[in-house]
């Protein structure tokens, strides 16, 4: 494995670790969702469409 190659995953399982430690401690991920669901649905997108809109985007980007 290449030294970038580490220092990438070394900071990628940092990240992680601290996301995880949130969630834990504060809902973080739950309480990102729902904020979000929030908004997608004031801006017109259906309740049965904006949640797992919401999931998703809070999987990809945690």
């Amino acid at each position: 494995m290449t030294d970038g190659a580490k220092e990438t995953l070394k900071y990628y399982l940092g990240y992680q670790v601290i996301m995880q430690a949130l969630d834990i401690m504060v809902d973080f991920t739950g309480t990102a969702e729902d904020g979000l669901a929030y908004a997608l649905k004031y801006v017109g997108l259906p309740a049965w469409l904006a949640e797992p809109a919401s999931r998703a985007i809070v999987f990809f980007l945690l």
